[in-house]
């Protein structure tokens, strides 16, 4: 995972579109590929889910962790802001 998670990161910004519906698309293809990624993991016993955690909360927090990886890319003091809100509503949602 310490190599996986960056490296699929730098593939997702190094390969990212400058049309809109490109980059819809772009978002899309890796959110779902994260989201199967982890059906599967789970489905072979890889990986389990606590504290509520489900696939759906995956897909969410999947949808929110591309877009804020490009918006972070191109603005950064912004997007460590919120950044910081998201983790903290999903800390409250799931506490440790």
């Amino acid at each position: 995972m310490l190599v996986i998670y960056p490296g699929s990161a730098l593939i997702f910004l190094s390969s990212y579109p400058d049309k809109l519906w490109g980059q819809l698309a772009h978002n899309a293809k890796w959110i779902l590929l994260y989201v199967a990624v982890e059906w599967f993991a789970l489905r072979l016993g890889y990986i389990t889910n606590n504290s509520n955690w489900n696939l759906w909360w995956s897909l969410a927090v999947d949808s929110l962790m591309f877009p804020m990886m490009r918006y972070h890319s191109r603005r950064p003091s912004p997007a460590l802001g919120v950044t910081v809100i998201i983790i903290v509503a999903f800390i409250a949602l799931f506490p440790p």
